[in-house]
């Protein structure tokens, strides 16, 4: 948004019949040059508490407001976060919620499908090949109440990666092999043993 100048201010404000009044245009002059300076107080402020062009303390400011601490984060890594936990806090537990979530956290062009499994149980695809640690605590966040996550599946194996929960928290996940499959690589949850 640009500001209008002085000029085009006046010639707005003043009526037809006004137009060539000396007096007029200095009285009218004078209380635009005040709304000027009002004008840019307000555009400073937009710029300073919009999330995409804030910067530090600013930004440290509207972490507070959703919850999100900096935890020595750079200012783009936070503004990310940022991001994040406003998806998760206004979540409605819709699948639209959980695909906006994971590819806030993976890219925008992340490939997502969520599928209904059972009742309040429901597994999804994700078309990125490096799992988080972060990632179930987040959907568990995210869906709905009562929902649990039954696995979530990467391309690169095709195997689900199994929420491993204990006493009602996501602990960690592991693998859930093909039988058969012995690799190093292939951890299973204590539960699944």
């Amino acid at each position: 948004m640009s500001a209008i100048d002085q000029a085009t201010k006046l010639d707005l404000f003043l009526d037809l019949p006004f137009t060539n009044s000396l007096l007029m245009r200095e009285f009218t002059k004078a209380f635009l040059d005040e709304s000027t300076d009002i004008e840019d107080v307000c555009q400073d402020l937009m710029d300073d508490r919009n999330l995409d062009s804030a910067l530090g303390v600013q930004l440290d400011q509207l972490g507070l407001l959703v919850g999100e601490t900096r935890k020595g984060r750079n200012d783009d890594d936070y503004r990310l976060a940022i991001k994040l936990r406003i998806a998760i806090n206004t979540s409605n537990g819709t699948v639209e919620d959980v695909i906006k979530v994971i590819r806030l956290i993976f890219t925008q062009e992340t490939e997502v499908n969520v599928q209904r499994v059972g009742k309040a149980l429901i597994t999804i695809y994700i078309g990125v090949d490096a799992p988080t640690e972060d990632l179930i605590p987040l959907l568990q966040q995210t869906i709905a109440a009562g929902v649990k996550i039954e696995s979530i599946v990467y391309p690169s194996t095709r195997l689900p990666w199994i929420a491993t929960e204990r006493d009602g928290i996501i602990t960690e996940t592991g693998i859930l092999p093909e039988i058969g499959d012995d690799s190093s690589n292939v951890r299973i949850p204590p539960e699944r043993i």
